[in-house]
Order: C-alpha cells, then structure tokens, then sequence
C-alpha cells in the first residue's frame, strides 16, 4: 500500500488511478497493515557445492524465532534455494523479491542480444519456478539502479508478464510509479512502466561503519576515526502514528561488525589472530572500497571495528593492537555486543516514529569473516567452528528478546512510549525497575497502566518521574504485561540512558552448570550465576550447533539465571559440555 487506504474516499478513487501514491510504503497481510521488521537475505554460500538444504532451512527458522516477519532477497545475490521459500511459506514470513541485478548496471547492454536472450529466459523461469510460493508478496527489478530506463523496459516488464497476480516495484528502493500498476495494490495494470521521479516513502540505511585502521573498507592513514553517537537514551517524541499518517519504509540499515572467535579462528593463522591483524597497517587510500598496499590480512575484511568498541566501551578498554586467543575473543565479544547496541537503539527509535518497515542489512553473512549480519555464516561444510545454519550473534538474541517483539516499550529522556503492533488494542501494565550495575540492588521506578490501540504501528506515551535514579550506575528493566490477558508478559526490554562505557562496573565473576539431564524437547538447561557485581552482557559460546533461550544479558549477583540450549538437530552434549565457555564485559578491561 502507498496511499491512505484507511480513507474510503482514496479506495474509492484509487480503484480507477494507476501509479503510485506518496502517504507512505506498507504491506497488508489478509486486509491486515503489518510492521515489516527483518532482514535482507544475501547468499549463505559461495560455493555452490557446499549449499545445504537444512542449513537454509534452519536459517529462516531463526529469522521466525528472532520476530522477523519480513525477508529482503537482495538483488546483488542469487535466487534462493526451494527449501528457503518453503520454509517462508511454512513459519510466514512475507518475502520482498529483488530481480538479481545490483548497482553495476545492466550488462547485458555491453554483451549483446545473445546475453539479452539468456537474461530473459532465466528471469521467466525463476518466475515460473517460485511464483507458487505465497510468501512472495511483491517482486523488484534491483537494488539501489532507480528501476527505470531498461529496468523498466525489460526487467520488470518481463515479470509483469509472467506474474500479475503480485505487487511489482521499480527498485528497492524506490519512490515508485507514475505508470503501470494499479494505484490500489501496485499491481499491473497492463500499461507501459514509467518510473516516478519524487518521492520519499522508502530509503535505505543509516549505516553504520566502524573505522579507526586501515583497511579496504573505512579506514586509511590520516583518517581521524569519529565515534558514533550511541543515542542512549534514544532521541524520541510522540507523533502520530497508523496507517492513515504518512509513513516510511526502512529496506536496509545496519551495522558492520566481525563474528565469534569460534567462527573467525579457522580461517586466519593464529599469528593473525587480531582485529588489526597482527603485522604492520596497510597503506589505505581512500575511505570506501579503497586501495591497500601491504600484507595485513584484516585490511580486506570489510570495516574495521575500533570506533563501534570506542563508542560504547571507551578508548583503551582494550589493546585493538594485541594479538592471540584471549585479545582476538575479546576484541570480537565487544565488537558484536556493540553492533547490538546500535541496532538496538536505532530500531527502538525508528519504532517511536510512524515507520511500516525496519529491515536490516543483512541476515547472514556469505563467509566467517567481517559482516553486517545478525547471523553468523552457516555452511555445515565449511570450516571447524560455524553452527549449521548461522550462530546467533549478540544482536539476533537482542532482536528475539525485545526489539522485534510486536509490543515495544523504551524511553528517551523524559517520557516512555508502548508501541503496539498487534491487530488487537492493548491495555498494558507497564513496570520499569532499575538495578544498579554495582551490587544489583533494584527499586521501582514507575508502574503505570497505558491503553494502545490497535496496531500496526499505534503508540502511545507516558511521563517518567521528575526523580529518577542516577542514569550512570543504573540499568533500567522494562516489563509490559497484558491486563486483559491474565497479564501475560508482552514485552521486554533493557532502557540504557548511558553508555557502558560510563558505567562504573565491577569485577564479577560469572560461572555456570550444565543439567545432567536432557529436557523432553532435546534442550539442556544451563544455570549461570554472578558473584562480586552485575556481569553486563553475559555471553555463551559453544561450538555445538544450536543456540540459546536468550544470551548477552545482564546477570545480577541476587539471582541465578537458567537458560536452555536448544540444539539444531540432535543434541551433541560432549561438544556443548568441553567447548561452552561465558565471558561479559568486565572480562576484558
């Protein structure tokens, strides 16, 4: 939808217009406006030979139980394998197809009529071959090519004719059409194509690029690393928000960030086993996709991580120079925790605001190596250390846990708002408490209850107290149960008004236990406990496959934490028991 389908008038008027409107860009799934919040999805594998069916499979699995109801096929890698789509299918997620042609432009123009010919039969054929599959709601030509000229012409004329039955886009993004498609619901209308010009109802990014030493990606001699604004707390107001207020629709946006040692160790030697690579900087000359001259191997492993650390953890709180086991998961541990963290706040601001659509770049990464992924690579033919299907990084636990969830409560300074995605309206009994992250001890801030209306998208704010606890030792714990449904916990969340990096942290201590016994699901608990302080972003790490039922959170010295390993697959107990290992914050400075 791109216009103000909640007005009669417009669907009444829409019905005999074509193009497209400029109120906003959103999705409805059987009559319902949906928030889309997910991801783009990039190949999983390079290499053909070591593609997996399972490992796609368990892929979009974790996308469903991360809150993900929304998948990008982005246009620069390749139409997926079947068992992707029929897992979509299967748990519902609603798929927006990107044609596979990037920003390079059209090559066929160079090559001749031939590889014209060659273009045109494949595209039929994948049409022909995944239109079936219901998931697909809406196909594009590319990505970030604007979609006109001979995008429009060939590329989405040749879907059109082999698929009129779905909404057809220019481009991703896009301001979208001036011809071509009924005004309604975006589909074609049998006219010729013309793109619209104007228009803001979808963007992609911010991104957000780690910087700080040299490398191929964000980083050269001379370049003074800015840290980035960690918006804790958010920058937030109340505005109106539905469907019937003009809207925007987010396709990508991310944070660059490497993978788990586990992951990365395979791949390099050890005497590289550092984000600065463990030899002499190379000679970088530009910022973005520049020229390197030298030998330092993490100069070609995308963005760098020093200023995404230095952000949230202070500049010094580790050795980014240091080399080996310990330095190399410690430089990893805070680079994805800070990844997290900025996802986190971006999506807690962008969901304050009137936005149908928060996909993140990207999902998963196509090899161990520097990413923007919230799952790690999964090939389960590739090197010791993957898990099948992709490793949860600290960002993915954070999106399962409270950032995706339909209901969303955080707070900017002064006020908080409940965001309410379900079809439903809510009467929310919202408690904040907070806990101070030196001895654990907590008290209560507010308990308030607040009515939202139905969603997609309904907000609804109230005021904090004038006196709240001191913002640099305290963490805040939001709890929004649901009155008219026996209080059933709806949503969660963890409110930071400042940085760890200001936070006058203690020396825990965190240890573990393992169940002796298997639960009737095939998962195993795991109790963790801290001692001497709060333990901030308590992590798991196994190199058995599968994950956790939740991770990188804060551990209080008052209380235990059970948590299960859920395996991926048959349980491998003598694999989680000899390589699980835990380590926070106060591990590493």
């Amino acid at each position: 939808m791109t216009g103000n389908d909640t007005d009669a008038d417009y669907r009444t008027r829409a019905l005999s217009e074509e193009g497209t409107e400029s109120h906003g860009m959103f999705f409805r799934v059987n009559g319902a406006a949906i928030f889309s919040r997910g991801a783009n999805m990039i190949p999983m594998e390079e290499l053909e030979g070591r593609m997996d069916a399972f490992a796609h499979r368990r892929l979009v699995l974790s996308a469903a139980e991360a809150n993900m109801n929304t998948m990008r096929v982005w246009g620069g890698g390749i139409f997926l394998p079947e068992i992707w789509y029929a897992t979509c299918d299967e748990v519902g997620i609603v798929v927006y197809h990107d044609m596979q042609y990037s920003t390079g432009g059209p090559h066929y123009q160079q090559i001749g009529p031939l590889y014209t010919q060659i273009q045109y039969e494949e595209m039929r054929h994948q049409i022909r071959r995944l239109s079936h599959h219901p998931s697909i709601v809406i196909w594009d030509s590319c990505n970030e090519c604007n979609g006109a000229g001979i995008y429009s012409a060939f590329v989405t004329t040749t879907v059109a004719e082999e698929d009129d039955s779905r909404s057809l886009w220019p481009s991703c993004p896009s301001p979208g059409w001036a011809t071509g498609v009924h005004k309604l619901t975006q589909q074609p209308n049998g006219n010729k194509l013309f793109v619209k010009t104007t228009g803001a109802i979808e963007s992609h990014g911010p991104y957000f690029h780690g910087g700080g030493f040299p490398a191929v990606n964000g980083g050269h001699h001379g370049f003074n690393p800015a840290l980035f604004d960690p918006m804790m707390p958010i920058y937030a107001s109340a505005v109106p928000t539905g469907p019937q207020y003009t809207s925007t629709f987010t396709s990508e946006f991310g944070a660059s960030v490497f993978s788990s040692f586990e992951s990365m160790q395979s791949t390099l030697s050890p005497e590289h086993w550092g984000v600065h690579g463990g030899a002499p900087a190379d000679n970088c000359t530009v910022e973005f996709a520049s020229d390197c001259t030298g030998n330092n191997t993490m100069a070609q492993r995308n963005y760098p991580c020093d200023t995404t650390i230095m952000t949230f953890f202070g500049n010094g709180t580790i050795d980014l120079d240091a080399v080996g086991e310990q330095a190399f998961k410690g430089q990893l541990y805070l680079c994805t925790i800070a990844q997290a963290l900025i996802i986190k706040q971006q999506l807690e601001q962008m969901r304050s605001s009137n936005i149908f659509g928060s996909l993140l770049w990207q999902l998963n990464e196509i090899w161990p190596t520097g990413g923007w992924g919230s799952l790690e690579y999964g090939s389960p033919t590739g090197t010791v250390g993957q898990v099948i299907g992709g490793r949860w990084k600290p960002l993915h636990y954070f999106l399962s846990r409270s950032t995706f969830r339909n209901v969303l409560c955080s707070c900017a300074s002064t006020a908080c708002y409940v965001r309410n995605d379900n079809l439903t309206p809510l009467t929310a009994n919202v408690t904040i408490t907070s806990m101070s992250v030196t001895d654990g001890t907590e008290g209560l801030v507010i308990s308030t209850t607040v009515d939202v209306a139905a969603g997609a998208g309904a907000t609804s704010w109230f005021d904090l107290p004038s006196l709240m606890p001191d913002y640099t030792n305290h963490v805040f714990f939001v709890t929004v149960l649901d009155v008219n449904d026996d209080n059933k916990e709806v949503g969660f969340n963890t409110v930071f008004m400042t940085a760890p990096v200001n936070m006058d942290l203690t020396k825990a201590s965190v240890t573990f236990e393992i169940a002796s016994t298997v639960n009737s699901d095939g998962s195993v608990d795991i109790t963790a406990n801290s001692t001497n302080g709060v333990a901030m972003f308590v992590t798991f790490t196994t190199l058995a496959h599968g994950r956790f039922s939740d991770n990188a959170f804060i551990l209080s010295p008052l209380r235990s934490r059970t948590l299960q390993f859920i395996p991926f697959g048959d349980l491998d107990l003598a694999t989680l028991t000899s390589t699980l290992r835990v380590e926070h914050v106060r591990d590493y400075y």
